[in-house]
């Protein structure tokens, strides 16, 4: 996104150029905050998968993994490092993708109950019949 929004930036001691072997990326754009994504994602599908684990708790995880995403961002705004519409472009980018993947993860790692293949119950015969031996 950063290459396609070029957004102003904060002042220029801020750019980024991120150098790799055979070429040079120079990031000029500061939209969204990857900071702020990149947190945002991990409290949501953190507060989703605990919540999951933890019902019980469910709301109390919810709110303290947001207020943890909020302080990120706020402090990205102290610093003087992002705009608020980075930041609040991040925290809704990396919270909808936490809900898209936290569900399927949760369910990846809730422990399954094994099937044991010899204990079927028979199932049951119509009234009036005996059943067979």
């Amino acid at each position: 996104m950063k290459l396609t929004i070029d957004q102003p930036n904060v002042p220029s001691r801020f750019h980024q150029v991120y150098e790799y072997p055979l070429f040079s990326l120079p990031l000029r754009g500061s939209f969204p905050s990857g900071h702020a994504l990149r947190t945002s994602f991990l409290c949501v599908t953190a507060a989703v998968i605990l919540g999951r684990q933890f019902p019980q708790y469910g709301r109390t995880l919810g709110l303290a993994f947001g207020i943890c995403a909020l302080a990120l961002g706020f402090t990205r705004l102290y610093l003087g490092v992002h705009w608020a519409s980075d930041v609040g472009a991040g925290l809704l980018l990396g919270s909808a993708l936490g809900l898209i993947v936290a569900p399927q993860l949760a369910d990846r790692l809730s422990p399954r109950r094994p099937a044991s293949l010899g204990s079927r119950s028979p199932s049951p015969q119509p009234s009036g019949r005996p059943s067979p031996p």
